[in-house]
C-alpha cells in the first residue's frame, strides 16, 4: 500500500519517456526532465495553476480523440 504512492507515477512517466524515445528519438532523460519541470511548475503554482493546466488539456484531449478516431476509422 505504501509503495503505491510512488510507483504509479513512476510507471506513467517511464511509459511516456519510453514512448517518446521510440516514436521521436528523444532521449529518456530529456523527457524525464521536461516532465519533472512541468510537474514542479504546476505544483508550485498551487490549485489555481492545476485548474488552469487541466482546463487547457481537456479541449486538446477532445480534439485529439476525435481526430484520432476519425483518421483511424
Amino acid at each position: 500500500m505504501l509503495a503505491s504512492f510512488g510507483i504509479g507515477n513512476m510507471t506513467q512517466s517511464n511509459t511516456v519517456a519510453t514512448s517518446v524515445e521510440e516514436s521521436f528519438g528523444v532521449p529518456v532523460w530529456i523527457v524525464g526532465l521536461v516532465l519533472a519541470v512541468a510537474t514542479g511548475a504546476v505544483l508550485i503554482g498551487g490549485i489555481r495553476s492545476i485548474g488552469k493546466v487541466t482546463a487547457g488539456f481537456v479541449p486538446l484531449m477532445i480534439v485529439l480523440y476525435v481526430v484520432a478516431s476519425w483518421c483511424c476509422w
